[in-house]
């Protein structure tokens, strides 16, 4: 055979072979590549949105958790504290049961839930206020670095605008 028709035909079968790969390509390969694309892109949306609302309901049992915990603080009796000197404020047998619920099926570590615990029990001074806020943290991933580390002043009893009560 002559050169010119063996590269003839060499050209004329990678021309035919472009055009078959890329029928096979557009008919077929194209169209499951974007099919999986496009579920995987929705399985991660769906991930993504899912551990957001996790985050969100463990964050509110968190905040709830403390909202109760200075409710039941601020209702104690304390020997160096007189009698008035601490704003009280009110939390329901349910809403305390609402909130362990909330705490026990929502966050992962076991330190929030602990110190709720023995803040409900009556077992604690005023400062573990402190431990309960570094659990939170820890618990929320926002570090393990104690912010307020002072359990001299930790639980506020009343501010200047308190004093009409």
């Amino acid at each position: 055979m002559d050169l010119k028709l063996i590269i003839a035909i060499i050209s004329i079968s990678i021309v035919i072979s472009s055009i078959i790969s890329t029928f096979i390509y557009n008919l077929l390969l194209r169209r499951l590549i974007d099919e999986s694309l496009e579920k995987f892109k929705f399985n991660l949306q769906n991930e993504a949105y899912v551990k957001q609302r996790r985050w969100e309901l463990k964050r509110d049992a968190c905040l709830k958790a403390l909202e109760i915990a200075d409710s039941l603080i601020s209702n104690g009796k304390y020997p160096n504290v007189e009698e008035g000197v601490i704003v009280p404020q009110e939390s329901s047998t349910k809403e305390i049961r609402n909130c362990v619920n909330l705490i026990a099926s929502s966050c992962e570590m076991k330190e929030v839930l602990a110190i709720l615990k023995r803040i409900v029990n009556g077992d604690f001074s005023p400062d573990v206020i402190v431990d309960l806020r570094n659990a939170v943290r820890k618990e929320l991933e926002f570090g393990n670095e104690q912010i307020d580390n002072d359990r001299e002043s930790a639980f506020i009893a009343r501010t200047l605008f308190d004093e009409n009560e």
